[in-house]
Order: structure tokens, then sequence, then C-alpha cells
């Protein structure tokens, strides 16, 4: 009797916690008035307007709305004053007249209703009410490169309204007036009357700092990541809009009507701050410049070399990771950038080109003293991108890690929406260009870095206190450089600096070939200003390191980082002044095989390590199993169960 009175509690219990209140329990609502936000949502097509969320002044429970609780209708006026409401091509879908009504207002189709949190979230109880409706467009293939676009009525949020001429408009933003009528009455509540409130943006383009003021004019919105720190330095791509995304400002029957950060919907380059790019990159800022009316080119080049490198000295970028990439007039900007031979050049490791961009024999030549990789995307229908294969073979012919993805005649189609053969970009923000290993263009940027960092390898490897360890410091490549600045820090409570590894110490020269005309040692760093002959850099220094007898090493990840000025020469004798960067990772643990701090290794340790067999490095449960990686193979298998069970007391 106890054991079924025990699972009735149980039972209680969890209904109780599952089951939101009751309609009886709500207080009755003395607001006649309910305020309401117009959402906006950014996808490939375009810029809509979504739904609304509307702020009901009082908790309700879930399933106190549904999608026929509520009518909707609405009238959008662009940028320019003109009023939505014709059908057809670049309009409202012919197939959906019957939702059209008088003065260009429509009907919203309502496709759910539900009880949400102030962020639009679905909830259990909640002071607010998200409807979400049909959006969107339909495209069709016109002709031999075009493609026909009709919206759901009443729903698109942008367009290239401001402005006059076929070449001189611009994308802009749209109003939009929002009549929401309550056909049901709920429970609590009765019937109120709803108002408009304010259009909110979509999260996404929200997630944008519109703040940064760029020489020269214009916007630079940049996306940060969140795991961007010090200790986490994040690749930086900077992209380029095309002619329509300009900033303007205009007069409009008295009043200033403009259009900042258009260029993040435009043509959708909020995709590089969305889930996949982010995820591949694994964290990247995301710098999108809005220029003037006067657009990108050449001219621009100070104004954007001072912007970039105030961006990365403000930033946590990681300086050997920075892309530039540009769709249409945005390649005039991108091919002065990689060729730029000022002082304030930016050293990028990979650039895209899409729909546009041409590079002569001798650009080419100055791309492969870089060594910077580029990829072009366009289609054979698109007279803007008739430059790419004479480009290409310069690029190859230079000896640049270059590529090309070309697609055929025709319109552009992603898999859902058809575009006009210039708008080759939304292959790019789909992730949809492949190279003939199947090899994605987000994928290949994310390998992307400047071809002379450094390596620095340790045979560091679950150190405890008063080991010693190597640390070898290389470029990755041979680099014509003759004279190098090195700095390696380290934490100074753990470890010290113990010497050369020359084989004999009484040599000045660490490593064959190789002058060290300084040293010094400070806390926590150990810097040499080095003599390389005959322009071929490579192995820097090979050094010992030991962790201190007081140090704090149970189970710790541990850095060690360099960092080298160098003279680099190029192809033509001309001499710059060039960093690289590089960076060790490596586990102490104070003492090997202890699972549970106890001091001591015993058969609960060896059980514990045989609860990891088989965990590899980047399974969730490395980040305790890495420990007891004793053979430093990146999984625990048998031989490190071994090693803990030769440990035990």
């Amino acid at each position: 009797m106890k054991k079924i009175l025990t699972i009735v509690i149980v039972m209680a219990m969890v209904f109780s916690l599952a089951v939101p209140a009751m309609a009886e329990d709500i207080p009755e609502s003395t607001n006649e008035v309910a305020y309401f936000d117009v959402l906006r949502t950014s996808n490939n097509p375009g810029y809509y307007f979504s739904g609304a969320l509307i702020d009901m002044g009082v908790t309700l429970p879930a399933g106190a709305v549904d999608k026929d609780t509520f009518s909707a209708k609405a009238r959008v006026t662009e940028a320019n004053g003109d009023i939505q409401g014709s059908f057809g091509n670049f309009g409202w879908d012919p197939d959906m007249e019957d939702r059209a009504l008088e003065d260009n207002w429509a009907k919203w189709n309502i496709l759910d209703a539900y009880i949400s949190d102030a962020d639009g979230n679905r909830v259990d109880n909640g002071n607010y009410v998200k409807i979400e409706i049909e959006y969107e467009t339909r495209t069709l293939p016109s002709g031999d490169s075009d493609a026909e676009r009709y919206d759901v009525p009443a729903t698109r949020a942008s367009w290239y309204t401001l402005g006059t001429g076929s070449w001189s408009t611009y994308h802009s933003f749209a109003n939009i007036e929002l009549i929401i009528d309550q056909e049901k009455t709920i429970e609590g509540i009765g019937t109120l009357t709803y108002s408009q409130n304010e259009i909110r943006h979509a999260p996404l383009f929200d997630a944008f700092d519109p703040s940064l003021e760029v020489p020269g004019g214009g916007r630079a919105p940049i996306y940060r990541p969140d795991n961007a720190s010090e200790d986490n330095l994040r690749p930086l791509i900077v992209w380029f809009h095309g002619t329509g995304e300009r900033y303007i400002s205009m007069d409009i029957n008295g009043a200033t009507v403009d259009n900042p950060c258009a260029n993040l919907v435009g043509n959708r380059a909020l995709s590089f701050a969305d889930g996949e790019f982010q995820s591949i990159m694994d964290g990247a800022y995301v710098l999108v410049p809005q220029s003037t009316t006067s657009g990108w080119n050449a001219g621009r080049l100070n104004d954007m070399e001072a912007l970039i490198n105030q961006v990365v000295a403000e930033n946590h970028v990681d300086a050997t990771r920075i892309y530039v990439g540009g769709l249409s007039m945005g390649t005039g900007m991108v091919t002065p950038l990689i060729t730029s031979s000022t002082e304030n050049k930016i050293d990028f490791a990979a650039a895209i080109q899409c729909s546009g961009g041409s590079v002569s024999a001798e650009q080419a030549q100055i791309i492969a003293d870089k060594s910077l990789s580029v990829y072009f995307v366009g289609c054979e229908s698109d007279f803007a991108a008739g430059s790419h294969p004479e480009a290409l073979a310069n690029l190859l012919e230079a000896g640049v890690d270059a590529k090309m993805k070309r697609y055929p005649e025709g319109p552009v189609f992603d898999g859902k929406h058809y575009y006009g053969a210039h708008d080759a970009w939304n292959y790019i923000y789909n992730n949809l260009v492949e190279d003939e290993g199947g090899e994605t263009i987000f994928e290949w940027l994310a390998k992307q870095s400047t071809v002379k960092p450094l390596s620095v390898t340790t045979t560091a490897n679950l150190l405890k206190k008063g080991d010693y360890f190597d640390v070898k410091v290389s470029f990755v490549k041979p680099t014509t450089s003759n004279a190098v600045s090195l700095v390696l820090n380290y934490d100074g409570d753990k470890f010290e600096y113990a010497g050369n590894l020359g084989e004999d110490s009484s040599q000045e020269s660490y490593i064959d070939g190789v002058s060290y005309l300084t040293s010094g040692v400070g806390d926590g760093n150990v810097n040499f200003t080095i003599m390389i002959p005959d322009y071929n850099a490579q192995d820097l220094v090979s050094l010992r390191f030991r962790a201190k007898e007081n140090a704090d090493t149970q189970n710790a990840d541990n850095s060690i980082t360099a960092t080298a000025s160098y003279v680099y020469r190029d192809s033509t004798g001309e001499k710059t002044v060039r960093t690289a960067f590089g960076s060790t990772d490596f586990t102490t643990s104070g003492n090997p095989g202890d699972t549970d701090g106890d001091g001591k290794i015993t058969l609960i340790d060896l059980s514990n390590v045989i609860d990891m067999f088989g965990v590899t490095n980047g399974d969730e449960l490395w980040i305790k199993a890495k420990f007891f990686d004793f053979n430093k193979n990146n999984v625990i298998d048998i031989a490190d169960i071994v090693a803990v069970a030769k440990l035990i007391i």
C-alpha cells in the first residue's frame, strides 16, 4: 500500500509540473488594449514581415490561443513612398489575388499563434502571443538567364526603391501598417483591441553592431562571435556588397529617408553570421562595410585598410586568418586590397571574388608574393564574370593557390529559388559551392591561413613537477628572411626556461646555420634576435623548459605561444616587416593517473580510466579523459590503461 501511495504522489507531482495553469486560474485582465511588434525575418530570397509578437499584459497558459483566434491584414509602404499592391514579376503573387483588399491592404494567412516569451519562443506560460504567417517568395526561371519573383502579398520588408533609374536604386527598408483583430474570446481576457508598436529587425540583423564609423564615409556593421577572447583569437571575414546596397540618404516629401545596414539583407551577407558558417569557422568576426553612393574602388583603399586594421587592433582577431571577399561591384574593392603595397596593407589569407573581378598577370605575381589563396565564383551567363577564366590562368601561372567554380548558362538555382545569372552569391551563402573533391567553399575558407605562420611543437605531455620538456619553433614553410625577432610566452608561475638544445652548449647557435645575436629571459617569456644566412629561414629555435617544483600542475591545460617579427623579401627584392604567430597546447597532470585527486593511484583510479576506454579527442568526455592519454595518441587505449595499472601503489 505504501508503494502504491508513493507512486500516486510522484505522479501527482509530475503532473503538476507538466500541466500549465488552467484558464480559470488567470486573473481577469483589466487591459483594453494590447500592443504588438511586427517581426521581420531574413532569408536568401529577401527580407520579410513574418508575423507579430503581442504583449497580452497577463500570463496565459499554452493552448489559450490558436491560429483561428486572430485575423490580420497589412499594408506595406516602400521607402520611396510607393504602396505595395501590384501583382506580377517582382510584385505580389498572382496566385494569391484573393488576398487583396481595398486601398492596397492584403489579408495575412496566419499559420500559427501560441503563447511565448518576450523573444517569441514557445512556452507553457507566458505574457506574449507569437503570430506566425505565410511569407517569403515564389520564383520561376525566365528566359536564358533571368528569374521571376512573386511575393506573398504585404510581406516583403525591403527592396530596391530609393533613388531613380535602373542602376541608381538602392536597397531600403519598407514600413508596414498591420491591423490585428481578435476573432475568438480568450478566457481570462475576453476581447481586446490591438495596437501596433514597433517593427523589429531579425535577431541576426540585430546581432551586428552598426556603430563603427568608416574613414571616408559609409557604414561598417560588424558581428562579433561570443567565443572570441584574448586566449581564443577568431578569424575575420570582410565582405563587400554590390551596387544596389550602397548607403543613401534622401529627402522624400520633406522627410529624411536612409538605408543603414541594408547591405546585410540586400543579398543576405547575414549568412556569414548564421549557424553553418559560424559552426564551420568555430566562431568568426564578420565585417560588412557599406559604401557611400560612390561605391567600391581603389580610391577607397586607404579607408578600408585603416578600417580593417582598426577592427583587428580593437578585437580578438586571429591575424593569420583574415579573409576578404565581395560580389559584383564589391570585387572592385577586393582586388586593390589583395594587391596593396601600402604600409598599412593587410596580410590576407584568402580572397573570394563573386560575379565580377579580374586579375592581370602583374597583379597575379603580387598575389603570389603575398601567398594568399583566391576563389572565383560565377556563371557562364553573367557578363560580369567573363574575366574569371583569364584571371584564374594568370594566378595559376604565377603559382597562386587558386580555384574557380563556373556554373553553366541559365539562371542561378540554389535548390529552392531561382535568381538572375548575376546573383551567384546565393551559391556561396548557401554553401553550395564545391570543388571536384566535394569540399565546400566554407570548408575551404576555414582551412586558409597566411602561408608563413609559425609551427610550435612540444614533447610535453602529462607533465608533473620537475619534468623537463622541449619546444621547437619553425616557419611552416621556408621563408625568404634573414632577420627574425622571436618571443615565446608561457606561464611563469608553472614553467621556467632551461636552456637550448644545441649539441654543444658552448656554441651560440641552437640550430645549425642559425645565429642568435641577442637573447633574454623575462617573467614568463624568452626572446631572441636571430640571423639566418641566404634568406632561407625555417627552423628558428629548439629550447628546453621545466615544470617548476612548486607549480600546481594537477590535470591542467597549458600553452606556449610564439610571435615572430621578420623581414620578408619578395620576388622583386622589396623588403617588408611581417608578423607570424603560433602556439602549442599541452597538459600537466601533477600526479599521472590520479583520477580522484587523492594524491595516490589505486584500483579506483584504474577502474575510472577503464571507464574511459575508447574515448577519443573530439568526444564530449575527452575534456576529462585527455589527462590519462599517456602515449599521446588522442585516444584512451589499452596502453593507457596498462600505464595506470603499473602506477598502482
